[in-house]
């Protein structure tokens, strides 16, 4: 208990008052998704049916839970932590159990502070709680006499939240099997409480989303996906120049070359190799993702971000092996990784990225206790600290995007009350004020976005009836209200009747609404 009041407080704390964004920025459509499921979930299930997005139960039900219980920014903040505090738990005691109190503080201190994990929370995507979830299923692993049958709930659970981490789900396996007397029996354990999982959630996806099959679209999805690898080529590019600023990947690259050295330097025992063979393990099978099946599994940060899971068990064992800390040297050790973040701005400026990197890197390799601590401590915060990749995980400017939040938040509360449930939303939205902040708007009622403007100019009949329902209401969000005589024109050249219309200002953009009335006449 005392493990979790601690967690929980340092969580809040850090989030709250740390140099982290708790909510997602605008221009993203992913995290909003989802954001979009938690407050308007009986009308998206209702307009959309099953979808891939909603089929992550073990993400879907706790944010349902946290924002039916508490208003949304106050939800959202909840949410992180508890994935935070989660992933600390586990943590905590999957080093302690086996190397003492200090370095598990250091490693929760690390994993607290650092940019990449927070990033994974802070944007409201399912990869923070499959990470949590996933720390959970690995200190179950480790736990000494430890129950598989938790492993196999876990794992699955992580794996039920984004398919994107089966790479490190399968790295975790090392641990489970790595003294494993009796695999045969830990293997049906694990896989009991693999199929008792996915089993429980079956009748709850019947009753939230009217399919128990939720795992099937992710499955689909995924398979889609690798059989056209073109689609990702097209979306995030190809060849290996993005390891040039990747700077998030030189901590898992660094400690599964250097890794053995240390390891046979300290006469490591059998966790500390099989932890170490458990990151290079996924390392690994990312690479084969990335390079051989085209999977962007290492250029798109957050698929990476998996590495987080076993690169800080393993710095946590490192910790443990690289010699006992006197208090004094623990308590700056903790102070480091927490000043870190509050001088992340100014070591970006003033730091080469590379260098600083290498150097850290090589004094992490030759230098003796307690220096070798501190600079794996410095190491793992600059290598994601650096990286431009995750740049929006910092709250710059301070409190933006809790406003982007909160502007998201009214408008959708002014849709829900101006527009029928039974109506469905179609933001209208010209190409040139497509800005980050209405393509957020937009992924609130899951992103189905036309270009009515050219559409209505040029399309065929067919066409426009594809894509504007019968049922339709149009949402016109710009900050030009002039453009609304062309729209009208636009819709009755082309027969589309339209009626109810309603407008309301926001100081980001004017909002007009049109409820499509008759679509008989279009031409």
């Amino acid at each position: 208990m005392v493990v979790a009041a601690a967690a929980l407080a340092a969580a809040a704390l850090f989030l709250l008052l740390g140099p982290y964004s708790n909510f997602a920025p605008s221009g993203f459509l992913d995290p909003w998704f989802y954001t979009g499921y938690f407050t308007n979930f009986g009308y998206l299930i209702h307009h959309f049916g099953p979808t891939y997005f909603v089929g992550r139960l073990p993400w879907i039900i706790p944010g349902l839970l946290a924002f039916r219980i508490a208003p949304p920014e106050a939800a959202s903040v909840m949410l992180n932590v508890a994935i935070v505090a989660t992933s600390l738990i586990a943590l905590y005691w999957a080093v302690r159990w086996h190397y003492g109190r200090t370095p598990a503080v250091l490693a929760c201190a690390c994993l607290l502070t650092n940019p990449y994990f927070m990033s994974t929370v802070s944007w409201d995507y399912p990869d923070g709680p499959a990470i949590a979830y996933a720390f959970v299923g690995l200190a179950f692993a480790v736990r000494p006499n430890g129950n598989r049958v938790w492993v196999g709930i876990f794992l699955t659970l992580s794996l039920l939240t984004n398919l994107a981490g089966a790479p490190m789900i399968a790295a975790l396996l090392v641990l489970v099997f790595w003294r494993a007397c009796e695999w045969k029996r830990d293997a049906l354990r694990l896989a009991a409480g693999a199929v008792g999982t996915v089993l429980v959630l079956c009748p709850i996806a019947q009753v939230l989303v009217g399919r128990w099959t939720y795992f099937y679209w992710q499955v689909y999805q995924t398979i889609q996906t690798f059989s056209h690898p073109g689609f990702l080529d097209k979306m995030w590019g190809t060849g290996p120049a993005f390891l040039l600023t990747a700077s998030r990947l030189f901590a898992p690259l660094l400690l599964v070359a250097a890794g053995p050295i240390l390891l046979v330097r300290r006469k490591a025992g059998d966790l500390a190799w099989a932890a170490w063979i458990s990151l290079a393990a996924c390392l690994a099978l990312f690479s084969l993702q990335e390079f051989a099946a085209h999977g962007v599994a290492l250029r798109v940060s957050y698929h990476s971000s998996y590495l987080i899971v076993p690169l800080f068990f393993f710095a946590g064992v490192l910790l443990g092996e690289t010699g006992r800390l006197s208090e004094r040297w623990a308590a700056v050790a903790v102070l480091l990784a927490i000043a870190l973040p509050f001088t992340q701005e100014s070591l970006a400026r003033v730091l080469p990225v590379w260098p600083a990197l290498l150097v850290m890197g090589a004094v992490t390799l030759i230098a003796r206790s307690p220096w070798q601590q501190l600079c794996l401590i410095a190491m793992l915060f600059l290598a994601s600290g650096l990286d431009p990749a995750i740049s929006y995980v910092w709250d710059r400017p301070a409190g933006h995007n809790r406003e982007v939040f909160r502007s998201l938040m009214t408008l959708e509360g002014y849709l829900n009350s101006a527009v029928d449930p039974e109506r469905r939303v179609q933001f209208w939205i010209d190409d040139e004020e497509q800005g980050p902040l209405y393509r957020s708007a937009d992924a609130l009622y899951l992103w189905i976005h036309s270009d009515f403007t050219e559409d209505l100019a040029h399309a065929s009949a067919a066409h426009i009836r594809g894509e504007l329902k019968a049922n339709a209401t149009l949402v016109h969000l710009t900050m030009h209200p002039e453009v609304l005589d062309a729209r009208r024109k636009l819709l009755a050249a082309r027969g589309i009747a339209i009626g109810n219309e309603r407008t309301a200002h926001f100081p980001w953009a004017t909002v007009v609404l049109q409820d499509v009335t008759d679509l008989s006449a279009l031409r």
